[in-house]
Protein backbone atom coordinates (compact mmCIF):
# COMPACT_ATOMS: atom_id res chain seq x y z
CA UNK A 1 0.00 0.00 0.00
CA UNK A 2 1.12 3.56 -1.16
CA UNK A 3 2.26 5.77 1.83
CA UNK A 4 0.89 9.41 1.28
CA UNK A 5 2.67 12.40 2.27
CA UNK A 6 1.26 15.79 1.79
CA UNK A 7 3.91 16.79 -0.84
CA UNK A 8 2.11 13.80 -3.27
CA UNK A 9 -1.14 16.37 -3.17
CA UNK A 10 0.39 18.46 -5.85
CA UNK A 11 0.16 15.19 -8.05
CA UNK A 12 -3.71 15.40 -8.13
CA UNK A 13 -5.65 17.15 -10.21
CA UNK A 14 -8.99 16.26 -9.61
CA UNK A 15 -11.03 19.41 -8.32
CA UNK A 16 -14.44 17.84 -7.32
CA UNK A 17 -12.99 16.79 -4.24
CA UNK A 18 -10.74 18.13 -1.42
CA UNK A 19 -7.95 15.85 -0.49
CA UNK A 20 -5.85 15.70 3.11
CA UNK A 21 -3.37 12.92 4.37
CA UNK A 22 -3.48 11.70 7.35
CA UNK A 23 -1.04 8.88 8.66
CA UNK A 24 0.00 8.31 5.01
CA UNK A 25 -3.49 7.77 3.82
CA UNK A 26 -5.13 10.00 1.25
CA UNK A 27 -8.23 11.25 3.01
CA UNK A 28 -11.06 12.16 0.16
CA UNK A 29 -14.09 14.62 0.71
CA UNK A 30 -16.87 16.07 -1.13
CA UNK A 31 -16.46 19.81 -2.09
CA UNK A 32 -18.17 22.06 0.95
CA UNK A 33 -22.00 22.55 1.14
CA UNK A 34 -22.91 26.06 0.04
CA UNK A 35 -23.78 26.78 3.70
CA UNK A 36 -20.03 26.43 4.79
CA UNK A 37 -18.54 28.07 2.26
CA UNK A 38 -20.87 30.99 2.90
CA UNK A 39 -20.49 31.31 6.70
CA UNK A 40 -16.90 30.41 6.24
CA UNK A 41 -16.47 33.24 3.59
CA UNK A 42 -18.06 35.55 5.72
CA UNK A 43 -16.17 34.54 9.12
CA UNK A 44 -13.09 35.38 7.23
CA UNK A 45 -14.40 38.93 6.22
CA UNK A 46 -15.95 39.84 9.66
CA UNK A 47 -11.89 38.58 11.30
CA UNK A 48 -9.86 40.56 8.68
CA UNK A 49 -10.12 43.87 9.92
CA UNK A 50 -10.08 42.66 13.08
CA UNK A 51 -6.32 41.22 12.84
CA UNK A 52 -2.89 42.39 13.39
CA UNK A 53 -0.95 43.75 10.17
CA UNK A 54 0.78 40.25 9.73
CA UNK A 55 -1.89 37.77 10.05
CA UNK A 56 -4.54 37.04 7.56
CA UNK A 57 -7.92 34.79 7.25
CA UNK A 58 -7.50 31.99 4.88
CA UNK A 59 -9.87 29.38 3.34
CA UNK A 60 -8.93 25.94 1.30
CA UNK A 61 -4.99 26.62 2.54
CA UNK A 62 -4.06 23.42 3.77
CA UNK A 63 -2.02 23.20 7.41
CA UNK A 64 1.50 20.75 7.42
CA UNK A 65 1.44 18.09 10.52
CA UNK A 66 4.46 16.82 9.58
CA UNK A 67 4.12 14.75 6.79
CA UNK A 68 0.22 14.78 7.40
CA UNK A 69 -1.68 17.53 5.56
CA UNK A 70 -5.12 18.88 6.79
CA UNK A 71 -7.62 21.38 5.41
CA UNK A 72 -9.12 23.31 7.52
CA UNK A 73 -12.77 25.51 6.37
CA UNK A 74 -11.02 28.85 7.61
CA UNK A 75 -7.53 29.53 9.07
CA UNK A 76 -5.90 32.72 10.97
CA UNK A 77 -2.43 32.46 9.76
CA UNK A 78 0.63 34.76 8.85
CA UNK A 79 0.89 36.48 5.92
CA UNK A 80 5.36 37.41 6.72
CA UNK A 81 5.64 33.59 6.98
CA UNK A 82 8.86 32.08 5.64
CA UNK A 83 6.82 29.30 4.06
CA UNK A 84 8.28 29.73 0.26
CA UNK A 85 4.90 30.33 -2.55
CA UNK A 86 5.48 26.74 -4.31
CA UNK A 87 5.06 24.79 -0.39
CA UNK A 88 2.32 22.91 -0.40
CA UNK A 89 0.28 24.29 2.93
CA UNK A 90 1.27 26.27 5.58
CA UNK A 91 3.57 25.21 8.77
CA UNK A 92 1.51 24.39 11.97
CA UNK A 93 3.59 27.27 13.52
CA UNK A 94 2.58 30.08 11.18
CA UNK A 95 -1.30 29.42 11.97
CA UNK A 96 -2.69 30.56 15.14
CA UNK A 97 -6.51 29.82 14.62
CA UNK A 98 -8.10 27.06 12.85
CA UNK A 99 -11.75 26.43 12.04
CA UNK A 100 -14.32 23.95 10.88
CA UNK A 101 -17.31 24.50 9.56
CA UNK A 102 -19.25 20.93 10.68
CA UNK A 103 -21.00 19.06 7.95
CA UNK A 104 -23.14 16.07 8.13
CA UNK A 105 -20.14 14.30 6.51
CA UNK A 106 -17.40 15.69 8.68
CA UNK A 107 -19.16 15.69 12.37
CA UNK A 108 -16.79 13.14 13.46
CA UNK A 109 -13.63 14.64 12.29
CA UNK A 110 -14.52 17.97 12.91
CA UNK A 111 -15.70 17.25 16.40
CA UNK A 112 -12.70 14.80 18.06
CA UNK A 113 -9.96 13.82 15.10
CA UNK A 114 -9.24 17.58 13.74
CA UNK A 115 -9.23 19.33 17.17
CA UNK A 116 -6.50 16.99 18.65
CA UNK A 117 -4.26 16.87 15.45
CA UNK A 118 -4.54 20.85 15.63
CA UNK A 119 -3.43 20.54 19.50
CA UNK A 120 -0.67 18.34 18.99
CA UNK A 121 0.70 20.62 16.31
CA UNK A 122 0.60 23.80 18.92
CA UNK A 123 -2.15 25.57 16.98
CA UNK A 124 -3.64 27.67 19.85
CA UNK A 125 -6.50 28.11 18.76
CA UNK A 126 -9.39 26.30 17.39
CA UNK A 127 -13.11 27.50 16.89
CA UNK A 128 -16.10 24.71 15.61
CA UNK A 129 -19.14 26.07 14.28
CA UNK A 130 -21.65 23.69 14.37
CA UNK A 131 -24.30 24.26 11.73
CA UNK A 132 -27.21 22.20 12.77
CA UNK A 133 -30.03 22.54 14.21
CA UNK A 134 -28.80 26.46 14.78
CA UNK A 135 -25.72 28.46 14.06
CA UNK A 136 -22.90 27.71 17.41
CA UNK A 137 -19.88 29.16 17.43
CA UNK A 138 -18.13 26.74 19.52
CA UNK A 139 -14.63 28.35 21.08
CA UNK A 140 -11.24 26.12 22.53
CA UNK A 141 -7.89 27.87 23.63
CA UNK A 142 -4.46 25.79 23.78
CA UNK A 143 -3.72 24.90 27.44
CA UNK A 144 -0.87 21.93 28.72
CA UNK A 145 -1.39 20.49 24.66
CA UNK A 146 -5.09 20.59 24.54
CA UNK A 147 -8.07 22.75 23.86
CA UNK A 148 -10.47 24.42 27.12
CA UNK A 149 -13.80 25.43 25.74
CA UNK A 150 -14.19 29.08 25.82
CA UNK A 151 -17.04 31.48 24.86
CA UNK A 152 -19.99 29.48 23.37
CA UNK A 153 -21.68 32.30 20.81
CA UNK A 154 -25.13 32.37 19.12
CA UNK A 155 -24.85 35.81 18.91
CA UNK A 156 -22.87 38.90 19.38
CA UNK A 157 -19.69 38.40 21.29
CA UNK A 158 -16.45 39.08 22.14
CA UNK A 159 -13.91 35.79 21.38
CA UNK A 160 -10.06 35.39 21.05
CA UNK A 161 -8.05 33.25 18.13
CA UNK A 162 -5.47 34.13 19.96
CA UNK A 163 -6.35 38.41 19.69
CA UNK A 164 -9.18 39.07 20.64
CA UNK A 165 -12.10 39.94 18.26
CA UNK A 166 -15.71 40.41 18.01
CA UNK A 167 -17.90 38.05 15.80
CA UNK A 168 -21.47 38.36 14.86
CA UNK A 169 -22.77 34.67 14.55
CA UNK A 170 -26.14 35.20 12.70
CA UNK A 171 -24.77 37.64 10.23
CA UNK A 172 -22.56 34.43 9.03
CA UNK A 173 -26.22 33.51 7.82
CA UNK A 174 -26.61 36.83 5.52
CA UNK A 175 -29.63 38.00 4.17
CA UNK A 176 -31.55 35.51 2.22
CA UNK A 177 -30.07 32.21 4.04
Amino acid sequence: MRTWTIEDLLDIADESHRYEVVDGRLVVSPLERLLNVKTGHRLGRQLDPQLPAEWAAMRETGIRLGRNGRIPDLIVARLDGPAPLEQVGLDAADVCLAVEIVSPSSRRRDRAAKPAEYAAAGIPAFWRLETDPELVLHTFLLQDGGYVPGPVLTGVGEVRCPYAVTIDVPALLGPGT
